[in-house]
Order: C-alpha cells, then structure tokens, then sequence
C-alpha cells in the first residue's frame, strides 16, 4: 500500500517519525515535542533492535531527524534534502554554537523525511545522500547512520500497520468497513459452511427415511412427496402430535398408545408402511 506522506504537514510527519522510531528501535527512544529540540525529533542511549551493517546493533547514543518538505516547494527534492543535512551536521560541527558547548554529538544518526529521491547508481539522490553523510561521518564521529526516505517510511508502515492506523490521513474506507463489520471479510466460509450444515440434515434425514421405507420405495419424488405432505396437511400441528390424551382430537397410528409415540400422520404412516392412521 502506497502512503502520501505530503498531506500529513510538517507537525504530524514528526509525529509519525517518533512513533516509527519507538516501533523500530525500542521502548527505550525518547521522543520530544514541539519547541527547541536541538536539532532532535527523538534520541536514544544505549542498545537498540537496529542493525545497518554487519557490525551488529547500534549501541550509543543516537538521534532522529525529521525533514518535511511541503509538496509543491521545488522540483529538485534531492538537493533540498541535502541542504538541510549539510545545515544540521554544520551545527554539531559549529564549537562556538549551542548546539555544539550545551548539546552532545551523536554516535548514530537517522534522517527521516518525506520526499522520495531518485535510486539512479551514483547520481540519484540516494546515493548523493549517503555520499554526503559519509564525508561528515569522520569529523562528526559517526559509527552508524540511515535516510528514511518516502520509500522507506511506506515499507515500515506496511510491515507496521498499528502505527498508520494511528493517522486519520492513512484511514480508507475499507478500513472503516473492516471495523464497523468485522465478519464481512468471511462471507463465503460462512455460507459453505452453513450449506455444509444444511446438506449434512438433509442427508441424514434423507438416510432415516430410506431405513424406514420399503427399498421399492425410496425414491426422489416419494421423498420429497412426504415433505410436501407433511407441511401442507391441514392441522398438522396440535392434531399431529396427537392431543387427544388432553381433550382434542388427534391422528395416531394404529397400536400406540396415546402417551407413547404418537408423533405418526396419516401420510407418515403411509410411507412407513404401517396402516393409516385413526382418529381418536
């Protein structure tokens, strides 16, 4: 699923980024709000579940940035994207700034930002970008650093879709539909197993009527004859039953007693073979 990061704005783009970051990294990411952040949207101190080499985790102190560029601001994405990193990484180099004698040098570093640049070898904007941070990695100190570009962002909120379901921008109609009817994704195993169902009834009842039935009568149409019969026989109900032991008259077979199983119509009767039945 395709995510259009340029209808968050700027403030909920860093609030997607932080919650990216604790679902990617741990519980153990700090994230900050709005105001002076020191160039931070989240940091970290310690072991976190992130590998970008095959050196392991990154361990040590490490910081997120996010960089939202609103869509229609330029053409060349890239570029600007570059700007704005040689400007951060320009500020912890700065020693007379604040950022450099009151904030601390990161160890790791995260750039996260919705524009997509190009994946072109050498000349696309990835690998300017990486070329880039790798020209500051040495002056800064860098062990570890990654661009969560628009293109990676969409793959972490499809391997994580509690994160997206947080943003009413992501929420589509089938998601609402989903929710308000959580049973309509399974319409079709229901109704095969309910036909199951209704096919197992028939056939055992259909079993019963062919144990009962002499073998030259076991037909489709004797079968389906009896059903008709007995729905449509007028007074099938009390008369059926045989109340007759409680005042009323009834249809019993012949030789049961009224108390005993008299559960027999006419046509039961009938097609049982037995003599019809006789009112009482």
């Amino acid at each position: 699923m395709a995510y259009d990061l340029t209808q968050l704005g700027e403030r909920s783009f860093e609030d997607l980024m932080r919650a990216l970051a604790v679902r990617t990294l741990g519980p153990s990411v700090r994230a900050f709000g709005d105001g002076p952040d020191g160039g931070r949207e989240a940091v970290f101190d310690g072991r976190v579940n992130y590998v970008t080499s095959s050196s392991g985790p990154w361990v040590g102190y490490g910081v997120m940035q996010a960089k939202y560029r609103r869509s229609g601001a330029g053409n060349n994405d890239a570029q600007w994207l570059r700007r704005q990193i040689t400007k951060e990484l320009g500020a912890w180099l700065d020693t007379s700034g604040r950022r450099a004698t009151e904030g601390r040098a990161p160890e790791y570093l995260i750039i996260a930002t919705n524009v997509p640049p190009s994946s072109v070898a050498r000349t696309g904007g990835i690998d300017r970008t990486e070329c880039l941070l790798t020209g500051y990695a040495g002056r800064l100190g860098l062990k570890g650093w990654a661009v969560w570009d628009a293109n990676q962002i969409t793959m972490y909120l499809n391997a994580y879709p509690d994160v997206s379901a947080r943003f009413a921008q992501f929420i589509t109609p089938g998601d609402v539909l989903a929710k308000t009817f959580p049973g309509a994704g399974r319409p079709a195993r229901a109704h095969s197993e309910t036909s199951a169902a209704n096919r197992s009834g028939r056939t055992s009842g259909r079993a019963r009527f062919q144990r009962r039935v002499p073998a030259g009568r076991r037909s489709r149409r004797a079968w389906r004859s009896r059903e008709r019969g007995l729905r449509r026989r007028p007074g099938l109900g009390p008369a059926f039953h045989g109340r007759a032991g409680q005042g009323g008259r009834g249809l019993v077979c012949p030789g049961r007693a009224p108390g005993g199983g008299r559960r027999r119509a006419n046509m039961g009767c009938h097609l049982l073979g037995g003599p019809p039945a006789v009112e009482v």
